[in-house]
């Protein structure tokens, strides 16, 4: 008689901690629903802030969300810059001063512990941003790099001119490509592609042509005609301009420079140090 007694508490036990698991089991799912329901509720409301007033797919609220977190607890050595970089950096304000070319600016000349120079400029300021940004004070200041680049090329001879255009529109696209060009290879100095260069050179934005180098070596009627060559390139509909000299060129095509632009010269020769002139004169 104790036996079965035995196995039936034992059974009623176990059958016991069953249905207290199944009810555990419900009361979770019960909870996990109401969870749940209170995120969607939230959900709704961060959409109304948003302006999303109707999810269509999970991405559409996660398209409002931010891409990424800016770390601004790092400082980037001025040196380390590149065009389109986003970094902080940290430095005392060696120069500061209101411009007015080619448009009224504040171009203050941050100088980093490591001695090199950031040029900031500001399109819009008051005089508080004038005196927060006056020689001597300590900066942090917090942007994107941009700038003009330079580049220098060896390419003479049209088919060669025509593919590093090609090359360097695939590697920046979307900025403006300017072509410099100064004849003074024993074939660009010479009538030879009179009629190739406009078609070379105009697939850059804007182009200018300098001088014939050493046209007085060159008879007349055989010399390359530049000016003939900038008026077949703004007839395609791309400015176009012709200037005796590097110094010429570089007063001219300044004030036309936008950030992120991209300049490239074609010379074999030294082009009376034009590069160091046009970046100077950018950064002046």
């Amino acid at each position: 008689m104790v036996q079965p007694v035995a196995i039936r508490r034992n059974v009623g036990f176990h059958v016991f901690n069953v249905r207290l698991l199944i009810g555990l089991d419900k009361l979770e799912e019960r909870m996990a629903q109401a969870a749940s329901a209170e995120f969607q509720r939230a959900a709704i409301r961060a959409e109304a802030m948003v302006g999303i007033h109707k999810v269509v797919r999970d991405i559409d609220l996660a398209l409002h969300l931010p891409l990424r977190y800016e770390d601004e607890t790092q400082l980037a050595p001025i040196a380390s810059l590149r065009d389109g970089d986003t970094a902080q950096v940290e430095g005392t304000v060696r120069d500061s001063q209101v411009q007015f070319r080619p448009r009224r600016q504040l171009v203050v000349r941050l100088v980093d512990d490591a001695g090199d120079e950031l040029v900031l400029r500001f399109l819009h300021f008051y005089p508080s941003h004038q005196k927060a940004l006056a020689v001597g004070q300590r900066l942090r200041v917090r942007g994107e790099a941009r700038g003009v680049k330079v580049i220098d090329d060896f390419g003479h001879h049209p088919t060669a001119i025509a593919q590093t255009l090609q090359a360097l529109r695939h590697r920046f696209a979307g900025h403006r490509l300017w072509a410099i060009f100064e004849p003074r290879s024993n074939t660009t100095r010479r009538a030879v592609f009179q009629r190739q260069l406009p078609e070379a050179l105009q697939l850059a934005d804007g182009v200018f042509i300098a001088q014939v180098a050493k046209l007085e070596q060159i008879p007349e009627e055989e010399r390359l005609k530049p000016e003939a060559v900038v008026d077949a390139i703004a007839n395609s509909g791309r400015p176009a301009f012709y200037e005796e000299n590097a110094d010429a060129i570089v007063d001219r095509i300044v004030p036309m420079l936008r950030p992120k632009d991209v300049v490239v010269v074609f010379s074999n020769g030294g082009f009376d140090n034009i590069h160091e002139k046009l970046l100077k004169k950018l950064q002046d």
